[in-house]
């Protein structure tokens, strides 16, 4: 049996079993399933924790992180840390780590098939279809993938997975990230442009960046007007990314051809949100990291990584870099 006094709290997550990190772990800490606990629990949990494996379903803020005593790491179960308070956490002598390379080829996988969803209009062609209506009315407008540009904004493993995918069906693929050199872009033959550029010239604009104080409503009222009247939106990062409200207006206008989203800022959204009334949007419910083994992977990394962090090993995929060398000296 494990020692009762190390636990890892698992809080927030999406899974039907803790098995596997558990596994991970044996020897070493008793797993708590967070989930389980009533609301009252929560804090005095977090107080008791050695880890936690955090996953979209809830967040830890600063009132959170200061109650976290005995905390040595919290990991992200996913790529996206913005449910952390990582500022709150660096003060408190936490490390941060999330497992950024899990579910690389679903989520570029998805987003493709967004693309091509709003490019051949599958879901007004399907419905016609199921009511028996034949001919070509659904497709009206549409021009042929190989002759459009295709804009990725963000280009870490997502966005470079995507652009990978997508530039033998397009005529032009461009990219923006004003982190990543634009020699990384060249060496994979994709042009680097300025935002406001990539905004002018693209057909469909495919969201890779993380939610950062830089990025939220990066794509606002401002800047979806500087997109093309007939190009679509396609957005599998965050929700917040968007500003829904702009985003909703512009379609409505007829300002914009289309939006297909796998995350929205509010999960699941309002019966009366303003982008489920419009037949210009694909909606799908924040599952493109979604594979059975992309799920195995992702509880198995998380755990490992808390398991490294617990017994005094480096991480592999710290955030929060400046504690590794206050923890080496």
């Amino acid at each position: 049996m494990p020692p009762a006094d190390v636990t890892v709290l698992a809080l927030g997550h999406r899974f039907a079993s803790l098995d596997i990190e558990r596994a991970v772990l044996a020897g070493l800490a008793e797993v708590v399933d967070g989930n389980a606990l009533r609301a009252e629990q929560r804090q005095p949990a977090l107080a008791q924790a050695r880890a936690v494996l955090l996953g979209t379903r809830d967040r830890l803020d600063a009132p959170a992180i200061a109650g976290m005593e005995n905390c040595r790491a919290i990991v992200r179960y996913g790529i996206g840390v913005d449910n952390v308070d990582i500022a709150a956490a660096t003060r408190r002598g936490i490390l941060v780590s999330n497992v950024p390379d899990y579910a690389i080829q679903e989520v570029s996988d998805h987003a493709l098939a967004l693309l091509l969803a709003a490019n051949r209009r599958l879901i007004p062609a399907h419905t016609a279809a199921r009511s028996r209506q034949w001919g070509t009315t659904a497709m009206a407008g549409v021009r042929r993938l190989a002759s459009q540009t295709v804009g990725v904004v963000g280009f870490g493993r997502i966005g470079q997975a995507m652009a990978r995918k997508v530039k033998p069906l397009a005529a032009r693929v461009v990219a923006y990230d004003p982190v990543v050199p634009p020699h990384v872009m060249d060496e994979q033959e994709i042009e680097a442009l300025d935002f406001p550029t990539l905004l002018g010239v693209s057909d469909y604009i495919s969201i890779h960046c993380p939610l950062t104080p830089e990025t939220r409503h990066l794509f606002n009222a401002q800047t979806l007007a500087r997109m093309k009247p007939t190009a679509w939106l396609i957005n599998t990062a965050r929700g917040e990314i968007i500003d829904e409200s702009a985003l909703a207006a512009a379609l409505a206008e007829g300002r914009l051809g289309g939006a297909a989203l796998d995350v929205l800022t509010q999960e699941p959204p309002p019966e009366d949100h303003p982008l489920l009334r419009l037949d210009t949007v694909i909606l799908t419910s924040h599952v493109a990291y979604f594979s059975k083994e992309a799920v195995v992977d992702l509880q198995r990394l998380a755990a490992e990584e808390a398991r490294r962090i617990l017994v005094g090993d480096l991480p592999r995929s710290a955030v929060n870099t400046e504690l590794l060398g206050a923890k080496n000296e």
